[in-house]
């Protein structure tokens, strides 16, 4: 009979990589060709999860992942977003931007959110006619509902909910979550943590590399040529697709979520005073290491620009296109003024690089450094943050690192995360370690 990592063109621990799934959008990536690879450590299957600041939904990345830094072979095996309701959406929203959530809301939603990813594992595993049973281990983000790891007079903290726990016991599945806190316990900002993921998968000998991703907030990895992973820089920018997505809730009365290609600011004039008020604010001067989040440029936020734009009588298209042309510009400001050196290329993915309008003034504002979604032989564009904490999970089952201190300001290196044992716990400790009992 076929098992069902057979199914997934894999033989069960054998290390050996074969043929996609079809079902769903798959694609081959690795930092090094598998002949580089160290055979001795076995093929994992891990699902990554993602759910970001723009609280669209679960993204599932089914990943194989072998060997060992620097040289790991990942193969994205699967994708696909399930996306919140809007009851989701709202609960979410409210603990993360409302002043009124109380304990109770936010330990509640620390459950249902664990129970709407677990819904979403068994959904996916269900559309790739795979069984809880195949996968080695779920890596689980989180959803982030507060991020304040630079408030004066306030100890550094991040809070992601989802209990990795009860994700565990409903699918069997050992899985680790909790990524951002051990960073933070280091002293560092607990993001950007997909620097090092980007080092292993993306790093070029011939070319100085940006990968930019553009979710609720946007994030940068600078790479120069044949970097080691001390030459590594990252941060976040400031807003991506937040700021965008509220404007449009606001002029559509919550019709449209987001900014359909970016249809809204291709129309709309942007306000160059405004843009430039806007542009003022000193986080974009700020040199990495840095991170930001919903405390700065949430829904509260975004309301109160949306009163300045009506006080001086912008058309809502124009306050579109000006809040569009802020994530593009402040993108654009950090690659020109935080990075050194030559930059040959600028790798966009994330939600924001679906908003053509985006896309488009980013390459106008880094002018001479060519723009582009990431290659279609290098990452499926929304895939790209679940599969980097896929990777990060399977370097803490392994005990080794997975952040960046020059880039999270961590006082040193740190295993992430924390590991909820599932069913399968015992048999994975002795995938990981034979001898382990």
């Amino acid at each position: 009979m076929t098992s069902g990592r057979e199914a997934f063109g894999i033989e069960q621990r054998s290390g050996q990589k074969g043929a996609p799934i079809t079902q769903m959008a798959c694609l081959h990536l690795c930092s090094r060709s598998s002949t580089d690879t160290n055979q001795d450590h076995a093929l994992m299957l891990i699902l990554g999860l993602m759910s970001g600041t723009s609280l669209d939904g679960v993204d599932c990345a089914l990943t194989s992942v072998t060997g060992s830094p620097p040289n790991l072979a990942v193969e994205l095996k699967a994708f696909q977003c399930r996306p919140y309701t809007d009851e989701q959406r709202r609960r979410l929203a409210f603990v993360c931007s409302s002043e009124q959530a109380g304990v109770a809301d936010v330990c509640e939603l620390n459950v249902l959110t664990a129970n709407w990813f677990a819904d979403a594992v068994q959904a996916t595993l269900s559309e790739v006619g795979a069984n809880a049973s195949d996968i080695d281990l779920i890596a689980s983000h989180g959803q982030t509902i507060h991020h304040a790891v630079t408030v004066a007079g306030r100890e550094p903290a991040t809070l992601q909910i989802g209990d990795p726990s009860v994700l565990a016991q409903r699918t069997g599945i050992t899985t680790v979550g909790n990524f951002r806190p051990a960073d933070v316990a280091a002293g560092g900002q607990g993001a950007p943590l997909v620097a090092y993921v980007d080092w292993l998968l993306y790093r070029s000998p011939v070319e100085a590399r940006v990968l930019v991703n553009i979710g609720g907030i946007a994030n940068l990895t600078y790479m120069p040529r044949n970097a080691c992973v001390d030459d590594v820089l990252a941060c976040d920018t400031g807003p991506g697709n937040m700021l965008i997505d509220r404007f449009v809730e606001l002029m559509t009365g919550g019709e449209a979520k987001w900014d359909q290609d970016g249809n809204i600011a291709r129309k709309g004039a942007v306000n160059e005073d405004w843009l430039c008020e806007l542009l003022a604010d000193p986080f974009f001067s700020l040199p990495p290491p840095k991170s930001t989040g919903r405390e700065q440029y949430g829904q509260a936020h975004a309301d109160g620009l949306w009163s300045q734009a009506g006080d001086r009588g912008l058309a809502e298209a124009d306050r579109v296109a000006t809040v569009t042309a802020l994530t593009s510009r402040s993108i654009a400001g950090a690659v020109r003024d935080l990075l050194p050196g030559t930059i040959d290329r600028v790798w966009l993915s994330g939600g924001g690089v679906h908003n053509d309008t985006l896309a488009a003034w980013l390459q106008a504002d880094l002018a001479e450094i060519p723009v582009a979604p990431l290659a279609e032989d290098r990452c499926e564009l929304n895939a790209k943050e679940a599969v980097a904490f896929a990777v990060l999970a399977h370097e803490t089952l392994h005990g080794r690192p997975g952040n960046l201190p020059r880039c999270t300001g961590a006082v040193q290196a740190t295993i992430l995360g924390q590991l909820a044992p599932g069913r399968n716990f015992r048999k994975l400790l002795q995938t990981v370690d034979p001898v382990a009992t």
